[in-house]
């Protein structure tokens, strides 16, 4: 793979000294991957078992990015909504009075931050519906809102799925 090969400018000061990821030459590889796909400014999705370090490679990337702390990680799981994620209309400090109140997600691609959806897989449908526009054309579409926002200058989106052994990512 002829891309593996490049250097970026990412990598001239990797995090090896976090002490979160041992270097190996197929870490650094991963790494080497990843920091491409930034430069491509494409959704990234990272399979493997349960603790293979799908979520240490890219916390190693965002600390070698100047990212770490501007990194938002969002756990997937059957009872998450889109609501909770794009946003909802919440009570305001006087009774009677609706405030809108940004989700996550919205928060992370107005501001521009890196967004890490742990354990995709386990989100429902309708929380993948919400997303799609975002993955496919960086646009969030916030329903409850009517709504949409181009994801601002440097936000990035990973995801994470785990894979039991045998089933092949």
């Amino acid at each position: 793979y002829r891309a593996a090969a490049v250097e970026t400018p990412l990598l001239a000061a990797p995090a090896w000294g976090s002490g979160a990821l041992v270097e190996t030459e197929h870490a650094r590889r991963c790494l080497r991957l990843l920091s491409l796909s930034l430069e491509l400014r494409r959704p990234v999705l990272l399979s493997g078992p349960p603790g293979a370090g799908k979520s240490t490679l890219l916390s190693a990337l965002a600390l070698a990015a100047g990212q770490h702390d501007k990194m938002v990680t969002v756990h997937l799981d059957e009872q998450v909504d889109s609501r909770s994620l794009l946003g909802a209309y919440v009570c305001g400090s006087t009774p009677g009075e609706f405030v809108w109140q940004p989700g996550v997600v919205a928060q992370a691609a107005v501001h521009g931050r890196w967004l890490l959806l742990e354990d995709v897989d386990r989100a429902p449908l309708e929380v993948m519906s919400a997303l799609a526009p975002l993955l496919e054309r960086g646009v969030l579409f916030v329903p409850g809102r009517g709504t949409s926002h181009s994801a601002a200058q440097g936000f990035r989106l990973f995801g994470t799925v785990t894979t039991t052994v045998g089933t092949g990512g």
